[in-house]
């Protein structure tokens, strides 16, 4: 079984039943792709070569609009994500490339309507046609942003600026890098020059400090050293990189750590993606954030790993078929890396954001707040979470965790470990004890 339908899953799924394995993929989305390869679901188009090979190949079939909701080692409860059936699999091999979602970095006025993250912006227009607003500042850090940028630009919306702190000679310590992955570097050029011909701006070195609601449009306030300026908008995207979606591998009971580069929970891997589970692989951004090229280069080692496990490769060919994807994830990770370095965050960034900047959005907690608990001895999430509630929401802790993990300078593992990897109705729980 694969689980999730992005470039990580359908790679691992095509290599495993290139392999001679029959795979099912279970994906929640109603088609397969996930974030990168989002198909529209308003629209007929062409799938990306991947998709239709997945689509058409004899092995491989598809349970889309499911989630798993429970996992053991023996089996998966697998529902509908209207919460309406369910189902029990097993299988005896699991490939988790269930991807990751947007990171959230705190900051005053981050709660308020019309502020959304940039995988959200992206999901919505890409997916559903819908524009998060017709006057938009795109802000955060890192490469998406530009794409992004660019989507709305061309679907007409009226975007304002990309902001991003980080100016581009922080990518002068990296050349030897960038160098390398010549590809990237033409990427980046031409998301530059189309956001030139829709005369979208870059404001390097400029990052939002606050937003303000003004009836029915927004102020987003800006900081570049000493420099101020303030630009009205309708909607905001921000976007700080992604967290690996680790529910299911905790589920499963398969060791996690934290990812050094940016303080994420990642499932534990050898060099050939097994986890600490024995028949359970991790690909993807789960193995650490990496990205499309890593996702690809993973999820095929990934599934080549599967059927070894399966007995459907011996040890030669597996090596043999390995050896050039193990070079294209090493490239993808060097890569990674870098940009890590370039647009990530140090430990104890929290302590620039003010007391009264709320922290956990589902339950309305403040960043104070939690110091307050910390002072009174509360020393771990769980602790924070009994004496303020965050964490305890409808996202339980996902969007929250590792902020709160920073300000309390502990690992933000405790997060992870979520009995109901996703919410689902109380019934299906009342039908497990009839």
């Amino acid at each position: 079984m694969v689980v999730g339908a992005g470039p990580a899953g359908l790679s691992a799924a095509l290599a495993a039943a290139d392999a001679g394995v029959r795979v099912l993929v279970v994906d929640r989305g109603g088609k397969p792709g996930g974030q990168y390869l989002r198909q529209s679901t308003v629209r007929e188009n062409t799938p990306p070569a991947l998709i239709q090979r997945a689509q058409a190949h004899e092995r491989i079939r598809f349970l889309l609009g499911h989630e798993i909701w429970r996992a053991t080692r023996d089996q998966l409860e697998i529902a509908d994500v209207e919460g309406r059936t369910t189902r029990v699999v097993r299988a005896a091999a699991i490939v988790l490339a269930t991807g990751a979602y947007d990171r959230v970095v705190p900051f005053p006025g981050w709660e308020l309507p019309g502020v959304v993250t940039v995988g959200g912006a992206q999901a919505q227009l890409k997916g559903l046609g819908v524009k998060v607003g017709q006057r938009v500042l795109v802000t955060g850090t890192g490469p998406l942003l530009l794409s992004l940028a660019v989507s709305l630009a061309e679907a007409g919306v009226e975007v304002v600026a990309v902001a991003d702190p980080v100016r581009s000679r922080a990518w002068f310590r990296h050349v030897t890098t960038v160098v390398r992955a010549p590809r990237k570097l033409l990427q980046a050029a031409a998301y530059r020059g189309r956001l030139l011909r829709h005369r979208v701006p870059v404001w390097a070195g400029w990052e939002v400090r606050e937003i303000t609601p003004d009836r029915d449009v927004m102020i987003a306030k800006l900081r570049c050293g000493t420099k101020e300026r303030a630009e009205i908008v309708d909607a905001i995207a921000v976007g700080h990189g992604f967290t690996p979606q680790v529910e299911l591998a905790s589920a499963l009971g398969c060791a996690l750590l934290v990812d050094p580069r940016d303080g994420s929970p990642i499932a534990q891997v050898d060099a050939d993606l097994r986890t600490s589970q024995a028949g359970v692989f991790a690909a993807g951004e789960l193995a650490g954030v990496g990205g499309a090229d890593s996702a690809y280069a993973t999820g095929t080692l990934a599934g080549l790993a599967a059927a070894r496990h399966l007995g459907r490769l011996d040890e030669s060919a597996y090596q043999v078929a390995s050896k050039p994807w193990r070079r294209r994830a090493a490239a993808a990770r060097r890569f990674a890396d870098a940009l890590h370095k370039v647009h990530g965050f140090a430990p104890g960034w929290s302590a620039r954001v003010s007391d009264e900047t709320v922290l956990c959005r589902c339950e309305g907690v403040t960043f104070g707040a939690v110091r307050a608990a910390q002072a009174l001895g509360a020393d771990d999430p769980r602790a924070v979470k009994l004496l303020t509630r965050a964490g305890m929401g409808r996202c339980q802790g996902r969007l929250c965790g590792l902020s709160a993990a920073d300000v309390l300078g502990c690992a933000p593992l405790p997060y992870a470990n979520r009995p109901i990897a996703t919410p689902v109705p109380m019934r299906l729980l009342m039908e497990e004890d009839t």
